[in-house]
């Protein structure tokens, strides 16, 4: 059986065994690295993970790297984590994820926190529009507010 694949804008007919063979030995992109980093969240030690990315990562494990990743974060706190060129070294994408049991507690705490963290958001965006010399800032409004009380 051949495989049609295109290498350098080339089309070519390789035999199955080859292709596999060519699949196995292929090196992830850059990109791919940086879309992992990314997924990965935790920043420690990016040069190194780099280069053992490089030299030991396959394409063929790209897949199955970028899933269990996926996985590995959302139930593991960031604080637990492996450091990156760990989690890799010690090839840790073949590993079991133990998720997390999410209680009523934890539901309730995490929409309060969603929550807190909209309404700093939003005050920090009302605090930037109105952050022009034409505006009094709150100590000023206090004082004016102030003033106006006694004067009546």
């Amino acid at each position: 059986m051949f495989v049609k694949i295109k290498i350098d804008d080339k089309e070519q007919w390789i035999s199955k065994e080859d292709f596999f063979e060519l699949l196995m030995a292929e090196k992830p992109s850059s990109n791919q690295f940086e879309e992992w980093w990314k997924l990965y969240d935790k920043k420690r030690g990016k040069v190194e993970t780099l280069k053992y990315w490089d030299k030991n990562i396959k394409l063929c494990d790209i897949g199955e790297i970028m899933e269990h990743t996926k996985k590995y974060v959302i139930n593991t706190d960031k604080n637990f984590r492996k450091d990156p060129v760990r989690y890799l070294r010690h090839k840790c994408w073949k590993d079991e994820v133990i998720i997390k049991v999410q209680t009523k507690d934890d539901y309730e705490q995490e929409k309060v926190d969603i929550e807190d963290k909209r309404a700093k958001q939003e005050a920090k965006r009302t605090e930037d529009r109105y952050r022009n010399d034409n505006y009094a800032s709150a100590e000023e409004v206090s004082d004016i507010l102030k003033n106006w009380r006694f004067n009546k």
